[in-house]
């Protein structure tokens, strides 16, 4: 009897370990996901930038040639 206790408790202290090892899985698949979604957007935006500044060289330059 003493001897399926102790099996019982090491069983829970390993589910224990297991929960708490898939809670830091989804933890960083979380941040890794926070983190690749700030960078398509910050690559959205320096994309945005370039064409605005593109087309104002560009404008600037069609008004020089008048």
């Amino acid at each position: 009897m003493n001897e399926l206790n102790g099996l019982r408790k090491q069983i829970e202290r390993e589910y224990q370990e297991k929960l708490k090892l898939e809670d830091e899985i989804m933890e960083k698949i979380r941040n890794q996901l926070t983190m690749d979604k700030a960078a398509q957007y910050t690559k959205k935006l320096t994309n945005k930038m370039r064409d605005l500044t593109k087309n104002l060289v560009s404008s600037s330059a069609w008004h020089l040639d008048f």
